[in-house]
């Protein structure tokens, strides 16, 4: 359901946008592009359906979410306070030398 909010929107957004670079041609065309943006979430639901899927891989660099997520909290700033038992580091100013 949420990709097809988000196909719906981004086709209106490009629909949009090129009836706004047309201001200066006529209405009719402006028109045009907007019934045909119409007509594609019309056949959104059925292209969707029928076509194969593109599935696209992300670089080996970005990982997954969680993977990124736990190597923040796997930081050895994050695992020296929890060792402490404190929430947040010490201001400088607070900091014993």
């Amino acid at each position: 359901m949420i990709a097809f909010v988000l196909r719906s929107l981004v086709l209106l957004l490009a629909a949009s946008g090129a009836a706004a670079i047309a201001r200066r041609r006529s209405a009719s065309a402006r028109a045009l592009m907007l019934t045909a943006a119409l007509a594609g979430l019309v056949a959104l639901p059925v292209a969707s359906n029928l076509l194969p899927a593109w599935r696209v891989e992300l670089p080996a660099w970005a990982g997954t979410p969680a993977a990124r997520l736990s190597a923040i909290v796997d930081a050895p700033a994050v695992t020296a306070m929890r060792r402490s038992g404190r929430s947040r580091p010490r201001s400088r100013r607070n900091r014993a030398t």
